[in-house]
């Protein structure tokens, strides 16, 4: 992985179209880890393979803005720490903006869980409208740097958790290590989107079910080449009137 190191007045380097902000690695180490640089180079292991103490010498530099990172070293701490690289590098800090109040603006996708291929969900041209939510709960809720949408339930598969018509605040997965047991937003590449629960296997697989399904409905293979499934968003929040 190459490192370009610079001046000091020099530390936004052009990663390819990205512009490298040192504070950005410095927040979500502490919304996601509690401020421990470790555990994200454990995950950065995971990914590439270097050893977690090379990567935590390399954070430590990054973090002291002795030096920054190249292309390739951004990308797995992006997908290490479930960013988006364009957020890491100095995009926005989520799908859609804050007022001087300290309120974020959802968007209300255009598409519901069980319908539609679900292949622009994120897309502005797909939203119908928006949710005022506070900018600091989504910070310690969700951290920074993924996009967020809320779609709606269709399908009874999901019951009692999720009914029919629900809206669920969904985070774009961006590489995020999956948690097991948690409901997701799938695409199936013939069948279109639905919202499942993925359960992890020892042997990495993910089985794919529903709330009120006997049997799964399918299984992910990260291993395998022919994707026939994708995650698309992790659902972390329903929002129903009483």
């Amino acid at each position: 992985m190459q490192e370009l190191s610079g001046k000091k007045s020099d530390k936004k380097e052009n990663l390819g179209g990205w512009r490298w902000q040192g504070p950005r690695l410095k927040q979500v180490i502490a919304d996601k880890f509690n401020g421990n640089a470790s555990a994200l180079a454990r995950i950065c292991e995971q990914i590439d393979g270097q050893s977690s103490r090379s990567h935590g010498q390399r954070l430590s530099s990054y973090l002291a803005q002795k030096s920054i990172p190249g292309f390739d070293a951004a990308c797995v701490i992006a997908q290490a720490a479930g960013v988006s690289l364009d957020w890491l590098a100095g995009g926005p800090e989520t799908m859609g903006t804050a007022d001087d109040k300290g309120h974020v603006a959802i968007p209300i996708a255009a598409v519901s869980a069980s319908a539609g291929n679900g292949a622009d969900m994120f897309a502005s041209q797909e939203f119908e409208d928006h949710v005022i939510y506070s900018r600091d709960l989504l910070r310690r809720e969700v951290g920074n740097g993924r996009r967020l949408a809320f779609i709606s339930v269709s399908g009874a598969s999901m019951e009692p958790t999720l009914r029919p018509g629900d809206r669920m605040l969904v985070a774009e997965n961006a590489g995020a290590p999956i948690i097991d047991g948690a409901i997701y937003v799938l695409r199936h590449r013939y069948a279109g989107i639905v919202v499942k629960r993925l359960y992890i296997h020892s042997d990495g697989t993910m089985q794919i079910r529903g709330d009120n399904e006997t049997t799964p409905i399918g299984v992910i293979d990260p291993q395998d080449e022919d994707v026939e499934w994708t995650i698309i968003a992790h659902v972390l929040r329903l929002e129903r009137p009483l």
